[in-house]
């Protein structure tokens, strides 16, 4: 294996690791124990400026997750936790099919100025930070 591919592979595990254990808001467990994330989906992509695109692919547990927006915005908040992230890009998504409001919410959750405006927000951090904060 050479050392590119094994260095990729060392930040899709770090990125998983970090994200895996963000406590489910409604259920009270990791949201790896639950598969909304894990390892397989936290993919990544060379981009052609040098830089990795680093997707998060979010599976709900339900169609209706009432708490999409609020799982998306801590996956952000452990995000902002990666070392050396100056060459990497992040996305989130939603699996095709897992969600009802998928794509719209892809889109919110892509949207920096809107994903700024929410983590600035001393109301949502203090709420999201419970369940991201599981130590």
């Amino acid at each position: 294996m050479d050392i590119e591919r094994r260095y990729d592979e060392e930040i899709i595990a770090s990125v998983f690791t970090l994200v895996a254990d963000i406590i489910d808001p409604e259920r009270g467990v990791p949201l790896s124990t639950l598969n909304v994330v894990s390892e397989e989906r936290v993919l990544l992509k060379r981009l052609p400026n040098g830089m990795k695109q680093i997707t998060v692919v979010i599976k709900p547990t339900v169609p209706k997750c009432s708490f999409a927006s609020e799982l998306g915005l801590m996956i952000w908040m452990k995000l902002a936790q990666v070392p050396n992230k100056e060459k990497l890009k992040f996305k989130l998504a939603f699996e095709p099919g897992s969600h009802e409001l998928e794509l719209e919410l892809t889109r919110k959750l892509n949207d920096k100025e809107r994903v700024a405006s929410a983590l600035e927000d001393e109301n949502v951090i203090n709420t999201l930070q419970r369940f991201v904060n599981s130590e």
